[in-house]
C-alpha cells in the first residue's frame, strides 16, 4: 500500500519570506529627488558593433573617484541605474535578478552559514539578500571605493535595503585581495564576488583626464 511520506523542512525553511515586504521598509530610506532636471539618452557601448541605451533619462549625480567614475542616473524604463566608468553596475529594476543568484544557491547550499564576506557589493545588495538567512551572523563587506558606498545609499535605497544599517553587517574600505590576504583562515562560510569585470580599471588607481560635467 503506498503511503504519504513525511515532508520535511528543506534548506529553503532557513530563508526570510520573499523580500516584497522590505518594499514598504524601503520607504524609510526614500532617495532624494533628482536636482538635474535635463533629459538625454543613456548609452552603453558592451562591443565596437553594439550600443543600447535608455532615452530621456537623467543623470542625478557624478562623481571622479581615486579609482573610477561613479554616475547616477533616473531612467524610464529600470528606475535609478547606477554605472562605473561607463558600465552599467546595478539598478533598482533589475539588481535581483543577480544579487539573488549571487547569494542564495551557496547559502542554501550550506547546511547552517553563520559568516558571509562579501567582495566588492559597495551597493549593498548582497548583503540584503545574505539577511535574508535567519541563521547569519556576521557578514563583511570588503569594498573598495568608499564614494561607491556612499552613493548608493543615498540614491539607491531600494538596493540596499538599509543593510548597512545593521549591527551584523561590517564595511571595510580597500583592497577585497589585502582583505583576503590578512584575514584568518576558516573566517567565512560563504563567499560571494560582487566586483567589477577584471577589465575595469577599478582595481588600479588610474584617474582620466577628464571630469564630471
Amino acid at each position: 500500500m503506498w503511503g504519504r511520506a513525511r515532508s520535511s523542512p528543506g534548506p529553503v525553511s532557513r530563508l526570510r519570506p520573499a523580500m516584497r515586504p522590505l518594499q514598504s521598509d524601503n520607504r524609510l530610506h526614500r532617495a532624494p529627488k533628482a536636482a538635474i532636471s535635463v533629459s538625454e539618452t543613456l548609452l552603453f557601448h558592451p562591443a565596437p558593433d553594439f550600443v543600447y541605451g535608455f532615452p530621456q533619462s537623467t543623470r542625478l549625480a557624478c562623481v571622479d573617484s581615486p579609482y573610477q567614475r561613479i554616475e547616477v542616473w533616473e531612467t524610464r524604463q529600470l528606475g535609478r541605474l547606477f554605472a562605473l566608468d561607463g558600465r552599467p553596475m546595478t539598478s533598482v529594476g533589475d539588481e535581483f535578478i543577480y544579487h539573488e543568484c549571487m547569494v542564495h544557491p551557496a547559502a542554501l547550499a550550506h547546511p547552517s552559514p553563520k559568516a558571509a564576506l562579501v567582495l566588492g557589493g559597495g551597493d549593498g545588495g548582497a548583503a540584503r539578500q545574505l539577511l535574508r538567512h535567519v541563521g547569519i551572523e556576521r557578514i563583511v563587506v570588503a569594498e573598495l571605493d568608499a564614494d561607491v558606498v556612499r552613493l548608493t545609499r543615498e540614491y539607491l535605497p531600494e538596493v540596499h535595503g538599509g543593510a548597512f544599517d545593521d549591527p551584523r553587517v561590517e564595511l571595510v574600505i580597500g583592497d577585497a585581495a589585502h582583505y583576503v590576504a590578512s584575514a584568518a583562515a576558516a573566517s567565512f562560510d560563504l563567499v560571494a564576488f560582487d566586483l567589477t569585470p577584471p577589465d575595469s580599471p577599478a582595481p588600479g588607481s588610474t584617474r582620466r583626464t577628464s571630469t564630471c560635467n
